[in-house]
This record gives structure tokens, sequence and C-alpha cells, in this order.
């Protein structure tokens, strides 16, 4: 059976989905919140018999495959895999499907984890694990988290993953090696560190953080650079094994290193997750978000750690979190303080303060209030902190708090703080650069549909034989009119001729009197390629053809997607429930067409 079908037999999307979006049963249908645009009315509806979901706030549907890679940005063949994985469907290797340069990469890195976790219990590896084990780490708890060791050699791992099948150029696009500066050749870029693999939420292994283990090794931690499949400010350490311990309890903890994640579930706390050292990025935030809108930050008390806690809370104050703050009352991170006393790390979870709670504590701790001048500055400092809250009834609250605690009228309060924001707007004010143009475009320009028409025909008239192609990828009608009547006579010269060459194919169109195209129209077509692909191989433009017709199809697919939207709109509207099931029926149909 073809791995998608049975994928699809296997699983329901009202379950996929469910795990994403909370779904309320509505007569035949589920509906929920988009999870692709930001709604207070549920306009997300899903189809268990059809297994089709469609938004009609932001017109996205279709498959299970469809949903995965829209929330993930990931493409088909990661969709796939992860898919697979869940139904326990094996893809066979040389399913074509299941393979792009993603996967490959991911495949790479579960092999360098799988080495290394390897080398921390071989010989080698014995002092580094007797290293963890002086951190307090069991080894249930090195293996959940995959700790690993890699050797001190200049090129040990990379011998391994090149005996598995890898190439010199993955391991490079992987973050595995460097180039050499002088000569030839690359070498590891991990070299005697204790490995701490980073996962994404689906727990693929997507990049590194590495700590040395000896003194004379440079930087104390290195980190894996931003590759095609890991980008830091997308991930959070820890999340796939926490997102369940989230849900149940309602709130996520927010850390700064990733041994402050790996101690505190071994001491039983595991809805902790980490930013590995910078400030909370709005992708960050977005997955935390799937799951719970209450976050707890416990940041390193140094002075870069309370910068990138002042940053993460502010981010999360703009996306409407509902924000505490943990104080530890010893160690500088939750590492040193579960190790010092895990009942330290229970208690200050249990002591969190509201964000405006520990902004008050702490200002009025820096202080004198019995000093106008120090009073002043102290009750500016939390006005502006007041202002981030984008609740007006929170806003509210705090000002009568902040009344009540310096004894400043709440009128007096409310007018200095709508002068401590005016002149905070006036200093980051910037002044929009005048268009000094006096110059209009006379022509339009061509829509990228036509432009990429018309590298598609041209690349037809230059090599006739890549019509077989596009004969059996491309649909006529996925062509614009304009360029339809040609598209079609070239088939048709193709098929009566079994195959054309160029000087054949230059002959029919001079003696050609029935299509609507001036002489210079074609020669047009004829020069685009040498203008748009300059000393290209036939190879590339056998490769770029195939891109052409992806991306043409992909754009007949939404004009006619629009077109059938607004159509459901309309029957919606009208209240036609026989018209919206044959419409949503067409949309689905068009869905399987484009996957």
């Amino acid at each position: 059976m073809d791995p998608v079908v049975e994928i699809k037999n296997k699983l329901n999307i009202v379950e996929l989905i469910s795990e994403y979006v909370k779904l309320n049963k509505t007569g035949t249908n589920w509906k929920g919140l988009c999870p692709f645009h930001g709604e207070k009315s549920p306009s997300f509806m899903v189809n268990e018999e059809r297994q089709f979901y469609y938004c009609f706030g932001c017109n996205e549907g279709g498959d299970i495959f469809s949903f995965l890679q829209k929330l993930e940005g990931i493409d088909f063949p990661e969709a796939l895999k992860l898919l697979a994985q869940k139904a326990g469907v094996t893809l066979k290797q040389q399913d074509r499907r299941a393979i792009s340069q993603k996967t490959r990469l991911y495949d790479l890195l579960e092999k360098a984890t799988l080495f290394w976790q390897q080398k921390l219990k071989s010989e080698v590896g014995k002092e580094t694990l007797t290293y963890l084990e002086a951190r307090h780490l069991n080894q249930q708890t090195i293996d959940e988290f995959r700790l690993g060791f890699s050797p001190d050699s200049w090129d040990e791992t990379m011998k391994y993953l090149l005996s598995q099948g890898f190439t010199e150029t993955e391991l490079l696009q992987s973050g595995m090696t460097l180039r050499k500066k002088t000569g030839s050749g690359s070498y590891d870029r991990f070299r005697n560190r204790v490995i701490f693999p980073v996962q994404d939420i689906h727990g693929n292994v997507v990049g590194y953080s590495a700590r040395a283990m000896s003194d004379d090794q440079g930087a104390k931690y290195i980190n894996t650079p931003e590759s095609t499949i890991y980008h830091k400010g997308s991930v959070l350490y820890g999340l796939d094994k926490a997102k369940q311990a989230i849900k149940e309890l309602g709130y996520v903890i927010v850390v700064e290193g990733n041994m402050d994640v790996v101690t505190s579930h071994q001491a039983g706390v595991k809805n902790v997750v980490a930013v590995s050292g910078t400030a909370l990025t709005d992708q960050q935030i977005g997955l935390l978000k799937r799951f719970t809108k209450n976050i707890a930050f416990c940041f390193d008390m140094d002075d870069a750690g309370q910068r990138a806690a002042v940053r993460s809370i502010d981010m999360a104050m703009l996306h409407g979190m509902n924000i505490k703050v943990i104080q530890l009352p010893s160690g500088k991170d939750p590492d040193e303080s579960i190790n010092h006393d895990p009942k330290e790390w229970l208690q200050a979870i249990k002591g969190a303060k509201l964000i405006m709670e520990y902004h008050f504590a702490q200002a009025f701790a820096r202080y004198d209030l019995a000093d106008v001048n120090q009073k002043t500055k102290c009750i500016d400092e939390l006005l502006l902190e007041i202002n981030k809250i984008p609740n007006n009834v929170e806003q509210d609250h705090w000002i009568k708090q902040l009344s009540d605690k310096t004894g400043a009228r709440e009128d007096a309060l409310r007018e200095r703080l709508k002068a401590v924001v005016d002149n905070l707007v006036n200093k980051k004010m910037i002044v929009p650069e005048k268009n000094t143009s006096n110059f209009e475009p006379i022509d339009q320009p061509k829509t990228k549909k036509q432009i990429l028409q018309d590298r598609l025909i041209s690349l037809l008239f230059n090599y006739p034989s890549f019509l077989k192609v596009a004969i059996n990828d491309l649909p006529v009608e996925s062509v614009d009119n304009f360029y339809q009547s040609m598209y079609k006579q070239l088939i048709i010269w193709y098929n009566q001729n079994n195959q054309i060459d160029k000087e054949n194919l230059a002959h029919l169109l001079k003696g050609q009197t029935d299509l609507d195209y001036k002489e210079d129209q074609l020669e047009r077509w004829y020069l685009i390629l040498s203008h748009d692909y300059i000393d290209c191989s036939v190879d590339f433009l056998r490769k770029e053809l195939v891109t052409l017709i992806q991306s043409i199809k992909a754009l007949y697919f939404e004009k006619k997607k629009k077109l059938l939207e607004e159509q459901l709109t309309q029957f919606e509207k009208s209240g036609n429930t026989s018209k919206v099931n044959e419409v949503m029926h067409d949309l689905q149909r068009l869905y399987q067409q484009k996957s």
C-alpha cells in the first residue's frame, strides 16, 4: 500500500489536530481557534469523515500532511517521516518522497548522537561520565537527554559519518565539521566535549551544545551554527520532553541553561525548558502558546542573565502571556540550587511572584522613598513597567497599588504615566525618509507567473526534448490564456512528430499562421534563455524546468483555491449547506491534486 494512504488510514485528523488545537464537536464537524492566525471566535473546522480541515478566517485548508507542514514550517518529506513514525508505518529507503536535504541532515545528526552516546559509555568516555556523575546526574537522566562525548580527535567523528554514507558537504551543512584554514579538507567541530543534543518539538536532533572537558580548549561552551534544520530562535531546549507536563500543569518554567533543564527534570519538575543563554523570541513564544499562556522565568542571577530575563519578560508581555518570576534562595542558577537542595527549587517555584509584584519588590528595595528624587525615579520606573501591560483593567489595578504604596494620588500617577510614555516615544521616534523621486513607472512590471511562464516557453523553444517532461507534469489548464495556446500547440507538434528538435520547431513556428503571436514575441521567447540563464548547463536547465513547472502549478492552485474560497464564503453567508459541502468537496479534491 502507498505509505501516504496507509498513514491517512491509520491516523485520525481530529486526534492529530487536537494535539495542537482544542476542538469541540459541532454537528458533523469539529471546531476550534485557528492555529494559523489570531482569532477570538473559532472559525477553524475539521471534517472527520473526509479527513480535511478548513479555516473560514484565513482560508487555510488541507489534510494531515499540509496541517503539519504549515504549522511546523516543514516540507513534505519531513511531514511524511514524522507522521510515518506516529502511525507506525515503515518507509522504504528508496521512497524519494521521504528524502530531502533536511531529512538527510536529520539522519546525519541522529547517527552522530548515537555515536557520541556510545563513546560516553566506552573507555574513552570514562572521565566525562565521572564528571556528569559528579554533577549528580544518574544514568537514566543521561540516557533520557541523550548526553554524549565527542572524542579528543580531529577527525574521528567525521570519518565515522563518512563511513555511514554522508558526504563532506552534508557534514559542513550540518555544522559537524569546519573547513581547514590552509589546504583542503575539514575537521571535527566538537572535540573532547560533553555533548547536549538539542531536539525540536518532535524529538529530532537539530543541533548541539557542547561543554569543554579541559581548561585549554578555548570557549567553555560551543554550539551548532545556524543551519537548514537548526535556527536557535525557533527551538527551546527540552520542550520535546516538557510539553506533556506543561499541558498537565498549565504553565511552563523558562530557564537559561541546558543543565538547569536536565537537573530539574531529574528532581521531578518536568515542565521546564531553556532558551540557552538568549532572550525569548517570537517563534519560541509561539511554540509555548500551543500548550499554555502561563510562564514563569528563572534566569541566572548574573548581569547577562538578568538582561536576558528583562528582554524575555518584555517579549512575553507583548504576546499577552501571564508571567511570574522565580527567585532562588541560593545558587546563581536552578542547577546550583537543586544540587544544594532539591527542596529549595520546589519551594522557589511555589513562591513565584507575579511579574508586577516582582518589579514592585525590586524597585522598592533599590530606592529610598523618603527621598523625593528617588521616589520620583522609582515611580517612573514602575509606570514604564505598568505601561507594558496590554490589559487596561490590569494597568488600573497596578496604578492603584502604586498609589497605595507610595502615597501618590491616582490621578497624578495617570498624568505622570502619559508624560513618561510620551517622553519614551519621542526618544525613539524615527522620521521616515521622503520619496524624492519625481518619476513613476510607465510600464507595469510582469507578474511572477508571467515571468515563470515566459521562462518555461523559452526553455521549451530552446530544448524541445524537455516537452516530454512538461506534457507529463504540467496540465494545460495550469497555464494562463496568453501562453496556453502556444503551450497547446507545442504539445500537438510534439505528439504528431513523436519528437521535435529546435530546427524543426523554428520551421513550424515560421509557417504557423493560426497563432496570434507577433514575430518579436516569438524571438523574445528564444532570447529569454540567454538573458536569464547565462552559461547554464543542460542538467541545470532540466532541473530548472521541473522547478518552473512546480511553481506554475502552485500559483494555479492558489488562484483556483481563492475562487473556491470566495464561493465558500458566499454560500456560508447565505446558509446554503448543500453548496458549502459541494465546494468543500471541490477544495478537498484540489488539495489532493496538489499533493
